[in-house]
C-alpha cells in the first residue's frame, strides 16, 4: 500500500511536535521544509520530541528539503509558521501541492487571511460567487456588497477573530458547513450559477472533518 505523503512547513514547536509523532507512523512519509542548520540535523539526526506530556517520540523523516520543488506532490501540507511567514512559505511549497493536496487552513483566525495573498483572493471569490447565487434566487444585494464585506474582512475585522464553525471543529461539535457552503452550492446549481471556489472549500473541509 502506497504511503500518505505528508508535508509539514515549518519545524518549530507545533510543526515538530506533529512531525516528531508523524515519523513514527508507517503509514506515512514524511517530509519536512525547513533550512540551513536545522535542515541538516533533521537530515542526519532526525526529529525527536522529549515531553512530559507526550513522552519520547521521533523518527528520520523520508525527506528534508527547503524548497517544495524538491519533494513529490503531497497528499497532505500542514503550515506550521508565524502568520508573517505565510507569504515566504506559501512560494516555498507551491510545487509539491497539486489538485488533490489537502492544506491545513481552515482553522485559522482571520490575521492568517489578512496575511496571505491567497486566501485574500478566495474571499473575494467566495463572496463573488454568494453575491452571484443571491441575485440568481431574486435576493436584492447593494452593488457594492462585495466590496464592503471583502474591505471589512482584509482591513478592519480584530486578526484575532474567528468562527464560531472552527471553534465547533476545533471541539468536535457538529458544524454548520451543510448550513452554510452546502446551501450555497445547491441554490447556485438549481439557479447554473458556477461556484468554483466554494465548491473546492467545501469538498476540502468535508475531507478535513474525516482526518
Amino acid at each position: 500500500m502506497d504511503k500518505i505523503k505528508l508535508c509539514i512547513a515549518g519545524v518549530g514547536g507545533v510543526g515538530g511536535l506533529l512531525a516528531a509523532f508523524a515519523a513514527e507512523d508507517e503509514t506515512i512519509e514524511l517530509s519536512l521544509i525547513a533550512h540551513g542548520k536545522r535542515a541538516e540535523h533533521l537530515r542526519t539526526e532526525g526529529i525527536t520530541l522529549h515531553s512530559d506530556i507526550f513522552g519520547t517520540h521521533g523518527g528520520i523523516p523520508a525527506h528534508v528539503e527547503e524548497f517544495g520543488k524538491d519533494l513529490p506532490i503531497q497528499k497532505y501540507v500542514l503550515v506550521c509558521v508565524k502568520n508573517y511567514s505565510l507569504r515566504e512559505i506559501a512560494e516555498q511549497i507551491r510545487d509539491c501541492v497539486g489538485e488533490d493536496t489537502v492544506t491545513a487552513r481552515y482553522l485559522i483566525n482571520s490575521g492568517v487571511i489578512q496575511n496571505s495573498p491567497e486566501l485574500g483572493r478566495d474571499i473575494h471569490d467566495l463572496l463573488e460567487e454568494t453575491y452571484r447565487t443571491a441575485l440568481a434566487c431574486g435576493v436584492k444585494m447593494p452593488e457594492d456588497a462585495v466590496e464592503q464585506k471583502y474591505r471589512h474582512t482584509m482591513f478592519r475585522q480584530d486578526p484575532s477573530a474567528t468562527s464560531s464553525m472552527r471553534r465547533d471543529a476545533e471541539a468536535g461539535r457538529r458544524t454548520e458547513l451543510d448550513t452554510f457552503l452546502g446551501a450555497l452550492i445547491r441554490r447556485a446549481e438549481a439557479h447554473g450559477v458556477e461556484v468554483p471556489t466554494a465548491r473546492r472549500y467545501y469538498a476540502e473541509m468535508i475531507q478535513r472533518m474525516k482526518v
